[in-house]
């Protein structure tokens, strides 16, 4: 990598080793997703039942495997009845996948949008001087 695009400010900083406090500080971010931990809940909820569904599916289709070959197994269903099983799957983990993507975009946007007005807080907040030494662009 070239030097060139490198900060001088940057580069005389001391590295910092990982310790429990720096740890600690890091997942302070979360504090932003505590106001929305029951929809997070559910969405969690939505992706035990999503994966489930998902594991289901090869164990059904090798049933029907195993009916199409008129290979006794433990299930002794008509294939009809395995293919309208794996339908009803299908569909579910549609429905599962579907609440699960929504409810976890609804509490990343909104954690998202809180960092944000924090962080505009805060550099409104801020005296001229600390604009004039850190000048941009």
């Amino acid at each position: 990598m070239s030097r060139r695009g490198r900060n001088k400010a940057t580069e005389d900083l001391p590295k910092k080793s990982i310790n429990k406090e720096g740890f600690n500080h890091l997942l302070g971010i979360f504090r932003y997703t505590l106001p929305y931990k029951f929809v997070f809940f559910i969405g969690l909820i939505f992706l035990v039942l999503s994966t489930a569904t998902s594991l289901a599916f090869p164990y059904i289709a090798a049933e029907v495997a195993d009916a199409s070959m008129g290979t006794e197994g433990a299930v002794t269903w008509s294939i009809n009845q395995i293919a309208f099983g794996l339908l009803i799957i299908l569909i579910l983990q549609g429905i599962f996948s579907y609440f699960r993507i929504v409810l976890f975009s609804i509490v990343s946007e909104k954690a998202m949008a809180d960092i944000r007005k924090d962080l505009y807080a805060k550099l409104i907040s801020l005296n001229i001087p600390f604009f004039e030494n850190r000048r941009v662009g």
